[in-house]
């Protein structure tokens, strides 16, 4: 079974608990975001039917951290694990904590970019679908569907440039 850090708003862990527990109770926890940059263009997913958290909701490459890892580790991991592409600079962007209002998933993330060379290849177990979309384009669809869109995508897109 997945244990992960619990933490505190200030990110400070404060002990650990199991990802179901962590689900049931809202309890705070951390993740990374990583907006992956392909020939101009950043790198959008969206969620296979079968996550049990934002079924089809889009958004860049999340990943929670593991137990004793580190939010880069994680972030490369989450890359590999998601777009089958290797991670060679992450840039740190910023650090929020996101609180998710449709489900009890409350998270401290902290977001990276980096760009890739390599075409990306789909993660069917995690995945439904990947678009790579300008900058302007997923801003008009973060604005256009609103309830299908992470809230961590939401809360950090307007930092891209």
């Amino acid at each position: 079974m997945e244990t992960l850090d619990l933490v505190n708003e200030k990110d400070e862990v404060i002990g650990k608990a199991t990802r179901k527990e962590v689900n049931e109770m809202g309890l705070l926890y951390r993740c990374v975001g990583v907006y992956v940059f392909r020939n101009g263009k950043i790198i959008v997913e969206q969620r296979s039917k079968n996550k049990k958290i934002r079924p089809m909701n889009y958004s860049i490459v999340e990943e929670t951290v593991q137990l004793g890892e580190s939010y880069a580790s994680a972030a490369i991991r989450g890359v590999k694990e998601e777009l089958n592409v290797e991670v060679k600079e992450l840039r740190p962007l910023t650090k929020k904590l996101i609180r998710d209002t449709k489900h009890p998933d409350n998270f401290i993330m902290q977001f990276y970019t980096c760009k890739t060379d390599e075409k990306p290849k789909i993660n069917s177990s995690e995945l439904n679908k990947i678009e790579e979309l300008t900058l302007d384009e997923l801003k008009k669809r973060t604005q256009n569907k609103r309830d299908l869109i992470t809230p961590s995508l939401l809360e950090t897109i307007h930092l891209i440039k």
